[in-house]
C-alpha cells in the first residue's frame, strides 16, 4: 500500500513539474533588415538583468542563432540544416516581471516550439577538443588582487585612453574582450581557469578543457592577432602561440565526446502571431 501511495504522490507533482513559462506578449515575423550574404548585422536587447528585464527584442536572427541563444550554447555544440543560418526573424516579446534568467531562456525554447515547431535531441559525438595545460616553461599568472588593493586608474574624463601600442585601454576591474587596429586583446580579472577554458573555446570554435590543475583566480592580459583580420606580411602571434610566450599556458588538440543539440525538425514560417 505504501509504495502505491508514493505512486500515486508522484503522478499527481508531474503536471507542476512540466507547466511551461511564456511569454506574455510575443511576436515573431520575418526580418524587415536587407542583409547582404549569411552574416548580416543582428540587434539584441532586453530580459532579465539588463536595463529593461520587461521586454525582448531581437533583429534580424537566423534561426541558428534563436536556437543557440534559447538553449545557451556554443556554436561547436549544435547541429542543424544549412538553410538554419539564412531563414531571419524579427522578435518583439513582453516579459513577466521576476523572471530569472534560466526561466527567460525555457520562454525562449517555448517560442520557439509553439511557432516554429522546433523539435531536437541531445546526442554525443566525436570531434576535435583543445586540452588547456600549463606549459613546460610553467605559468606566467598572476594572482588576481584583491579589489579594495587595485592601483588608481587614470581618469577617462578626457575621452578614451590608448595605451603606448596605440589600443585603447580597456576599463579596469572587469573580464573584456575587445578587437581594434585588427588586433585583439583579453583582460582577465579574477579569471578562473575553467572560465578561461570557455572564453578559449568561444574563439577557437571548439571545445577546450581546463586540465591546467590551477585552481585559483588570476588577472592577466592576453594580446595576439585573430587569424582572419592577420595581413600575410605581418602574421603576428596567433592566439595559440601568444599563449605559451604571454601566460604561460598551452593548448594541446586531441579528440573527445562532445553534448551537441540536434535539431530533428523546425518551420521556415512561423504560426500566426
Amino acid at each position: 500500500m505504501f509504495l502505491i501511495r508514493t505512486t500515486l504522490i508522484l503522478l499527481s507533482a508531474l503536471p507542476v513539474l512540466s507547466a511551461q513559462v511564456a511569454f506574455e506578449v510575443a511576436s515573431i515575423k520575418p526580418s524587415a533588415i536587407q542583409t547582404n550574404g549569411r552574416y548580416g548585422n543582428y540587434r539584441m536587447s532586453g530580459g532579465p538583468g539588463t536595463n529593461d528585464p520587461g521586454r525582448m527584442i531581437l533583429e534580424n536572427f537566423d534561426i541558428r542563432s534563436l536556437i543557440l541563444k534559447a538553449y545557451d550554447l556554443p556554436f561547436y555544440s549544435f547541429s542543424g540544416p544549412e538553410w538554419l543560418f539564412d531563414v531571419r526573424f524579427d522578435i518583439t516579446a513582453n516579459i513577466p516581471a521576476g523572471t530569472t534568467k534560466d526561466e527567460f531562456l525555457q520562454m525562449q525554447r517555448n517560442l520557439l516550439t509553439t511557432r516554429l515547431g522546433l523539435m531536437v535531441h541531445r546526442e554525443k559525438k566525436e570531434m576535435p577538443v583543445y586540452e588547456l595545460l600549463v606549459a613546460k616553461s610553467g605559468s606566467k599568472l598572476k594572482v588576481a588582487v584583491p579589489p579594495a588593493e587595485q592601483a588608481d586608474e587614470p581618469s577617462f574624463a578626457g575621452g578614451l585612453k590608448k595605451d603606448d601600442e596605440g589600443f585603447p585601454v580597456l576599463p579596469p576591474g572587469h573580464t573584456m574582450y575587445a578587437i581594434a587596429m585588427n588586433r585583439a586583446r583579453l583582460q582577465g580579472v579574477g579569471e578562473t581557469m575553467e572560465h578561461f577554458a570557455s572564453t578559449l573555446a568561444g574563439q577557437l570554435n571548439a571545445p577546450v578543457v581546463d586540465s591546467t590543475g590551477l585552481t585559483g583566480k588570476y588577472d592577466f592580459t592576453l594580446k595576439w592577432l585573430p587569424g582572419n583580420l592577420r595581413p600575410e606580411d605581418d602574421p603576428g602571434l596567433s592566439l595559440e602561440s601568444a599563449l605559451p610566450i604571454q601566460l604561460g599556458l598551452t593548448l594541446r588538440k586531441t579528440r573527445g565526446p562532445v553534448d551537441m543539440l540536434v535539431v530533428d525538425h523546425v518551420e521556415k514560417t512561423p504560426t500566426e502571431n
